[in-house]
């Protein structure tokens, strides 16, 4: 009954129906759900829900949101729904805490006012859990304590149906010792990986934990998290700063898992963050400290650090590297189809047209009035700026790039379909939520409609 190792060996479970083993699943999980929400409350009293029916709800939860995803993931590792279940009540938990909370904006940083538009699901004693009172900590202790009940809940289910495990057909020994000659490994199947792979997965690493967080932090209202004030202040720079982020990590995952194109993967990574870096030295020093808003400064010297440092590694690779063949060859009669030209055509135009986007980006930040227009969707704040030239810069140089390389584009156009994607589906949100106000940098607000209704024409064209 390994719940940790050979998750893939058949148990008990598997001589049910499939009806009978969904049920298993979700009366065992919501009853065990309940057992942990239970122990919570009356006997640790560790904390309080503000409606006592509320605990109907998260029983329903455990049995009809849990139960059935442990059917469906029965095959897989079982820390895979752990670490759901870790996301999900870790973001229940912040959103508890943040979303109820009236914030006041002094001097460029939300500030808690102590007071609550609404009461809150439930209260953790004292506002605190083991002594944590931070509610990024609490978040995660309380997270990492609700996945005990995966595993509880499946050693319950392998208990109750041991008696139907079933033997083994085969012996995997037998059935190595009988096909010795022809026999390969798992671990001989699998393909090395080098500094390439795990660098690229580092980026890949990087990049999505700060999107989760970034996503994290605003669906639940949590102006007060660690470096999420300034994704509260203008919508359209945010979008930019969703679009280059999944940009780049879409470059990461094309250069680990393509090791024929890792060099390109590089290259363009390599383009971004000096753009990156170039934009935040540029606004860093160009301009003096906002006082509405004095963290940008800081923000953008650890930017300019952080991706200095990608930058030195980066160059190293796409330098040293050797250049391998192409993955895949094109004939001229590919080439020169009326189709290939217009498609080739196309990137050129792409490339063009978001080289002005980015010198306008420029303009409108030196140039532009600060609290309407454009000049006030691009005045900041100065590190979402940066992020907005670094997307559009980058954007421009790939497609100069496919332009340029037409093996490429199988593999590089996926990536830009889904980077425009991100950035159409959160415009789309921001507009119905009707979150399209931004603070200027002179700390006045302006209502930008016209300018996400542009968004989404642009990038779903």
């Amino acid at each position: 009954m390994a719940l940790f190792t050979k998750h893939w060996e058949p148990d008990g479970r598997e001589k049910l129906s499939p009806l009978a083993r969904m049920a298993l699943s979700i009366i065992i999980t919501g009853a065990v759900g309940f057992l942990l929400e239970y122990i919570g409350i009356e006997v640790l009293h560790a904390f309080q829900n503000t409606d006592p029916n509320t605990i109907y709800f998260v029983i329903i939860i455990w049995a009809f949101g849990l139960g059935p995803l442990l059917v469906l993931l029965r095959k897989a590792s079982i820390l895979v729904p752990m670490f759901i279940v870790f996301i999900v009540f870790g973001w229940l938990v912040l959103f508890n805490h943040n979303y109820f909370i009236i914030w006041e904006l002094v001097n460029g940083t939300f500030i808690d006012t102590g007071k609550l538009w609404s009461p809150r699901i439930w209260e953790f004693r004292e506002g605190a859990i083991f002594g944590l009172q931070n509610p990024l900590l609490i978040a995660l202790a309380a997270g990492l304590i609700e996945t005990i009940v995966v595993p509880v809940s499946v050693l319950i289910q392998k208990l109750i149906t041991l008696g139907f495990k079933p033997a083994p057909s085969i012996n995997p020994e037998e059935h190595k010792n009988f096909f010795e000659p022809s026999y390969i490994s798992r671990e001989e199947l699998k393909p090395k990986r080098d500094f390439g792979f795990f660098f690229m997965r580092f980026i890949l690493v990087a990049y999505g934990a700060y999107f989760l967080y970034q996503i994290t932090g605003l669906t639940v209202n949590g102006k007060g998290l660690p470096l999420m004030n300034m994704f509260f202040i203008n919508p359209p720079e945010n979008i930019n700063t969703f679009m280059k982020i999944v940009l780049m990590l879409s470059f990461a995952i094309v250069g680990a898992f393509n090791k024929n194109i890792r060099k390109e993967a590089a290259l363009l990574l390599l383009i971004g963050h000096v753009i990156s870096v170039s934009a935040s030295l540029w606004l860093y020093l160009a301009y003096e400290v906002n006082p509405l808003f004095p963290g940008d400064h800081q923000f953008l010297l650890a930017s300019v650090a952080g991706d200095g440092v990608l930058i030195l590694f980066l160059l190293y690779y796409a330098l040293a590297s050797q250049k391998d063949k192409p993955a895949v060859a094109l004939f001229d009669i590919e080439l020169q189809s009326p189709a290939s030209i217009i498609y080739r055509n196309f990137f050129l135009v792409f490339g063009i047209l978001f080289s002005i986007y980015t010198l306008s980006i420029v303009y409108f930040r030196v140039f532009g009035s600060p609290d309407s227009g454009l000049g006030a969707v691009f005045g900041g704040p100065d590190p979402l700026v940066s992020n907005s030239l670094t997307k559009y810069g980058t954007l421009a140089a790939t497609a100069f790039f496919l332009y340029m390389k037409p093996t490429m584009r199988k593999y590089f156009v996926p990536t830009l379909i889904l980077a425009f994607s991100i950035s159409l589906i959160a415009t789309i949100i921001y507009g119905l939520g009707g979150t399209t106000t931004i603070i200027t940098r002179l700390g006045t607000t302006g209502a930008i409609p016209w300018f996400m209704m542009l968004h989404i024409i642009f990038d779903g064209g």
